[in-house]
């Protein structure tokens, strides 16, 4: 192994380690929150942690730097708009083959977030 290489495998294994840690420690917890959420939104961030969107992405500034923070993406955006992205990607982000009902999961857990996002800290 080269040096670079090495040292490249460190830092990804840093940056893992810290945004897991801090994934799991940092995001609402659903069932104590005074924010209500529906299971279609709990479903979401299901498909958000199992795609690993937070790899690139944030939500409530926890996660990734490759892609924008996402909390207040229902606010910013509309459902047409963001399933459009979701399904055909961008420059920088691969398209998903979803079902729409993933898509709907993810759009209730983006409006989940946004309506949240100063109740649930």
């Amino acid at each position: 192994m080269t040096y670079n290489y090495t040292k490249a495998i460190i830092a990804f294994s840093i940056f893992t380690y810290f945004t897991v840690f801090f994934v799991l420690s940092g995001i609402p917890d659903f069932e104590n929150s005074s924010h209500e959420i529906n299971e279609v939104a709990i479903s979401g961030r299901k498909i958000w942690l199992k795609n690993n969107c937070i790899s690139c992405h944030s939500i409530y500034g926890l996660g990734g730097f490759l892609g924008p923070d996402l909390t207040e993406l229902a606010g910013r955006r509309d459902n047409i708009y963001i399933r459009q992205v979701i399904l055909n990607g961008t420059g920088k982000m691969p398209a998903f083959r979803f079902s729409d009902d993933e898509v709907n999961s993810l759009l209730a857990y983006f409006q989940y977030t946004f309506d949240s996002r100063n109740t649930s800290r």
